[in-house]
């Protein structure tokens, strides 16, 4: 359950925006902030747990201050947070994203139904335990075309060690039974997560998820 504090709309360096401060769950401060024209839409994100006021002050603060110029370049490379050795694994990065890194087999195009991963890098609260987060990245892949079966958590089992941890939530994708496979990966109050969606057996592909996340070094 969301508690909205502040909703106000604004011109960002000259794009139309929205700034929501949300209470969630009467544990959370979410801070977004969403912004663009007809040519391109961002949205930014930051959270912090209620009692980390002087955190969370810190994050409005920051989402509030930032500046937007589409047309600067900038090098992705400059903002990579974690790499992976694939030497091991038969998926390969075929793609590279803003924050997000995309595998495939031999790192070829993906089409449809193909078997893909995805990795990403971000910063918790020590707080937030990884069954919350886990949670709150499933309701966020809602809003696309993933749709849980239940409400209820899942299967979560650690691995290697105390940090490292695999989620498997059942449900639907385009109107076929799928399987969302979360592989999280910390160290301190950062994590790499290793996501996939699979139909019917997916251990083949949760042993290359093992291996690539293995194979991660934090930058």
């Amino acid at each position: 359950q969301n508690e909205v504090k502040e909703y106000v709309k604004f011109k960002l360096n000259g794009y139309n925006a929205l700034f929501i401060h949300y209470i969630k769950n009467n544990v959370f401060d979410y801070y977004e902030l969403l912004f663009g024209d007809e040519t391109f839409f961002c949205t930014v994100v930051g959270s912090s747990t209620l009692i980390k006021k002087d955190i969370s002050k810190e994050i409005r603060n920051c989402i509030l201050s930032l500046h937007y110029d589409k047309n600067l370049k900038v090098e992705q490379k400059n903002f990579e947070n974690f790499k992976v050795n694939e030497n091991k694994s038969e998926f390969k990065e075929t793609e590279e994203l803003p924050g997000l890194k995309v595998f495939s087999v031999d790192g070829k195009s993906i089409e449809d139904g193909d078997p893909s991963i995805y990795m990403t890098h971000f910063i918790f609260d020590k707080m937030q335990s990884v069954e919350i987060i886990s949670k709150s990245n499933i309701e966020s892949l809602t809003q696309n075309s993933f749709k849980p079966n239940s409400n209820k958590l899942g299967q979560l089992t650690f691995l290697n060690t105390v940090d490292d941890y695999v989620h498997i939530t059942p449900g639907k994708m385009n109107g076929q039974d799928v399987n969302c496979i979360q592989l999280y990966n910390t160290e301190g109050n950062r994590c790499v997560v290793t996501i996939t969606f699979m139909i019917g057996d997916y251990q083949d592909i949760l042993s290359e998820m093992k291996i690539l996340s293995n194979a991660t070094e934090f930058l």
